[in-house]
């Protein structure tokens, strides 16, 4: 009696998904069809079949990921009781998505403006890891695709573009100016930075948000996907007397990055009113959600400077200020509020001279809402970057 071979069917199993620059995942593949309550491993099925994608791990498309076909042929299948016709060969599928990176903002902080008028120049700096560089940010977005082996991508196929906006503004709406895009340049494996300018005749203070983006302004990058870094709160000022200004960051426990970020400028107009602006930023989260937490002054009512020696200067000025929450993954308000006070000192420990990281130059900040709660009290803390400039 003859016994006629069954025929199998193989279908390529679906794999990812996986980041861009990841390590190729095993390509696999599942035999049905078994006869006689058989199974793979009763079947006398040996070897294996021979799987292959077009996915070069070197690209991937914006949004839920690129979906590369998965085509298996017979390899080394082979068995007595069963055939592997061509036409039981079915494709699967390999999703291939954007590598996570991090983003930082390096550049400068403030600016003196040239003497009898001019425009000054901010330098602009910001730093990029991939998700697999060594010393990725512990704040950075995680690399979700459960890789052990993860290697770094191409970082020069990361752009980035600065953010500005008045601190009064800040976040609020859209920026006042656009910077970049800026190709990376890779400085070690996995990490790279990027640089520009921003120039500035008046005074003022900013805050400056830096930004993952692909080769043209606002688009996202095929290849990358990273949250905005940390706003960074930076001045313009000339020297003068009764004047403060200065940006930078400050060690702070309640943000999630350890940091809070600031921004500052007050002095007098011709009616003798105080005129300036106030902002610091700290991240957190808010109803689960990543979020920037913004307070920035909406009207002053007072300014006060003091000598404290003949090297240090103080400054303070207060006001009323708005409070606003801003996902950082939409960068939609979650939550404002308008009417707050605060009360802010900025001390120049140095006279003015380049922020160091001993530096006493410091910052605090009070801020009551409604029935004199305090939000996120900043006591007298000196400056880990930047630089605070106060002349009486």
């Amino acid at each position: 009696m003859t016994v006629n071979q069954a025929p199998l069917t193989v279908t390529a199993d679906t794999k990812g998904p996986v980041q861009y620059s990841d390590p190729m995942p095993a390509l696999t593949a599942t035999l049905s069809g078994f006869r006689n309550g058989q199974t793979l491993a009763t079947s006398g099925v040996t070897g294996s079949p021979s799987c292959s994608t077009t996915a070069g791990m070197t690209t991937a498309t914006v949004g839920q990921g690129s979906s590369y076909p998965i085509t298996c042929k017979v390899g080394s299948l082979a068995a007595p009781n069963y055939t592997f016709p061509a036409a039981n060969f079915k494709d699967g599928s390999l999703t291939v998505t954007q590598e996570t990176a991090a983003i930082q903002y390096t550049g400068g902080t403030s600016v003196l403006l040239p003497t009898g008028g001019g425009s000054g120049t901010l330098p602009l700096a910001a730093t990029v890891w991939d998700s697999a560089a060594s010393g990725y940010p512990s704040w950075g977005a995680k690399d979700g695709d459960g890789l052990t082996s993860d290697t770094p991508g191409d970082v020069t196929k990361m752009f980035v573009q600065w953010e500005i906006w008045p601190a009064g503004s800040c976040l609020s709406g859209t920026p006042s100016t656009i910077v970049g895009p800026v190709k990376v340049t890779q400085t070690s494996a996995g990490i790279g930075t990027a640089a520009g300018s921003f120039a500035q005749s008046a005074d003022g203070s900013f805050c400056v948000v830096a930004q993952v983006v692909g080769q043209a302004q606002n688009s996202p990058n095929p290849y990358y996907t990273a949250n905005d870094a940390q706003v960074a709160g930076t001045a313009f000022y000339t020297a003068g007397n009764q004047k403060a200004t200065g940006g930078g960051w400050i060690p702070d426990s309640g943000s999630t990055t350890g940091k809070s970020t600031f921004g500052f400028t007050a002095g007098y107009n011709h009616t003798g009113s105080p005129k300036g602006q106030m902002v610091l930023v700290w991240r957190g989260t808010y109803n689960n959600t990543p979020a920037d937490f913004i307070i920035k002054s909406n009207a002053l009512t007072a300014l006060s400077f003091t000598k404290n020696s003949s090297s240090s200067y103080s400054a303070t000025l207060q006001g009323k200020c708005s409070y606003t929450i801003v996902s950082q993954l939409t960068g939609s308000q979650l939550y404002g509020e308008g009417n707050d006070t605060f009360s802010a000192t900025v001390t120049d420990g140095d006279n003015g001279a380049s922020q160091q990281a001993s530096s006493a130059d410091s910052v605090s900040l009070t801020t009551f809402q409604s029935g004199n709660q305090k939000l996120h009290p900043i006591a007298t803390t000196a400056l880990g970057g930047g630089n605070i400039f106060v002349h009486n």
